[in-house]
């Protein structure tokens, strides 16, 4: 792995009490994950991590759970403004870190136990039809759509202090974090964030 279940671990939690106390809407929140993801592996984990954007689908459990992020059109499954996912790309590896709350997305009966996502890329299917196995996965990265979602997202300074949040909340497992954090609404009055907890114990 590229790195430890455990750093995976509260990198979820850190971000969840972060998109939480924003009342993100879980079925958009693929972005927030991340690109505070991708800010934490750069600063912590010194990883050359990139945001990508475009059709995912993943293959959950074996009654034919497979998840798709994506547009049905005559051409076939695509990615568009309404139908994409986000996900981090660093070394050669997929890191998703919003598929422990899967089993919270509208429109799905998916309600296994929140586990981690991270793969390497060689390992993905090179077409969702061939996917017959819990973990596998299917990714096509749609860089026009990329380059139309990520930057609005980014150059917005309250999404860049909420990313600077989680870099400073985190730490490296086994140093301990605060359980909670302060921060100001936009009318200057502070509130607390609280760390998600959540049972991660294995990999997809």
């Amino acid at each position: 792995m590229l790195i430890k279940l455990a750093d995976y671990k509260r990198i979820f939690e850190i971000i969840s009490g972060v998109v939480e106390s924003e009342d993100v809407d879980p079925a958009h929140a693929c972005i927030y994950y991340s690109f505070f993801g991708a800010i934490i592996l750069v600063d912590h984990f010194e990883l050359d991590a990139k945001v990508r954007c475009g059709l995912a689908a993943y293959y959950l459990g074996d009654d034919n759970e497979v998840l798709c992020f994506g547009e049905i059109t005559d051409a076939g499954v695509t990615s568009s403004n309404e139908g994409f996912h986000c996900w981090v790309e660093a070394d050669g590896w997929l890191l998703d870190f919003m598929t422990p709350n899967f089993g919270k997305l509208k429109k799905t009966d998916f309600t296994a136990r929140p586990k981690m996502f991270q793969k390497r890329l060689s390992d993905m299917a090179g077409h969702p039809n061939e996917m017959s196995h819990a973990g596998e996965f299917f990714l096509h990265h749609n860089p026009e759509l990329s380059e139309k979602i990520l930057p609005p997202f980014i150059e917005k300074l309250g999404n860049q202090d909420l990313a600077k949040l989680c870099s400073q909340w985190f730490r490296k497992t086994p140093k301990k974090i605060r359980t909670s954090v302060a921060t100001i609404d936009q009318n200057g009055k502070m509130r607390p964030v609280l760390l998600k907890d959540v049972s991660l114990r294995s990999n997809w």
